[in-house]
């Protein structure tokens, strides 16, 4: 397949593409591996270190979470109930009444 560009004419080839393709991946994606890490620690270190909320906004929100946070006590102690009771029945020991791997023997063989 050939190509003209300008004034010279050059030989387009899918190999020689190809071969140079992939001797520049592996900088190329160290590359854009870094370029990513870079702007995840720019986002970290802006959404620690640089937030927007003055001192009243803190204090505000922190005030409304710990008010918003409400222990349930009962579901907690049905919760609890449920796991002691099943933990006296594992205690307990278990008794087999029919087995299910014995074949029964029957009066005709």
């Amino acid at each position: 397949m050939h190509f003209t560009l300008g004034n010279r004419h050059r030989n387009f080839s899918f190999r020689r593409t190809m071969m140079t393709s992939l001797r520049y991946a592996r900088p190329f994606f160290i590359f854009v591996f870094f370029l990513v890490f870079g702007y995840g620690l720019f986002v970290w270190y802006e959404s620690m270190y640089l937030s927007g909320w003055s001192e009243e906004e803190k204090r505000t929100y922190t005030a409304t979470a710990f008010e918003e946070t409400v222990f349930q006590e009962e579901a907690f102690d049905r919760v609890i109930g449920y796991v002691r009771e099943r933990a006296d029945r594992h205690r307990e020991s278990v008794s087999i009444e029919q087995d299910c791997f014995v074949v029964p023997k029957s009066g005709n063989r």
